[in-house]
């Protein structure tokens, strides 16, 4: 494991320091997602949900198919509100088919502290650049939704792919 990763892993799961002050310094790194995948599951085995929410904003610098099956174990468990809009962020960029099935379970599922449905609407994203049958058919669920923001979304999204 990278010595200096090691020292920021320490700042990052550290909840007195801003992530964003990490991140600026895990970005100097190059890739080090085998070892960040490595401590997220080592957190997610020990339950330590805070820690692994300001580690997800590190998937954001080195987004990889890698991280899909903890991150759709995140989406699909959700015992922690706080990650959800972040797994989804992460699930944008990963753009991994793999993470349809998660994502379509968690279409419904709304948090209390997103009155907006960022999260959700989010996921629709996430299927929009995914881009597959499944995922249009999971958009055309979403467009269906009787959460008009979640539909409006949707049916943006639909329009970008002309469907």
């Amino acid at each position: 494991m990278n010595e200096r990763f090691v020292e920021l892993y320490k700042e990052l799961i550290d909840r007195r320091i801003p992530t964003s002050n990490v991140l600026d310094k895990l970005k100097s790194l190059g890739d080090f997602s085998d070892d960040l995948l490595e401590r997220m599951e080592e957190q997610l085995a020990v339950r330590n949900y805070v820690a692994l929410s300001r580690m997800i904003h590190a998937v954001y610098l080195v987004p990889d198919r890698k991280f899909t099956p903890i991150l759709c174990q995140l989406l699909d468990d959700h015992p922690y509100e706080g990650y959800m809009e972040a797994v989804a962020d992460a699930l944008i960029d990963i753009q991994d088919e793999r993470s349809i099935p998660s994502i379509l379970r968690s279409l419904d599922n709304y948090l209390e502290t997103d009155a907006d449905y960022h999260f959700n609407r989010k996921l629709v994203v996430a299927l929009l650049k995914i881009g597959t049958k499944e995922a249009i058919d999971g958009i055309k669920l979403a467009s269906k939704s009787p959460k008009e923001l979640i539909r409006e979304r949707a049916e943006r999204a639909l329009e970008e792919l002309n469907v």
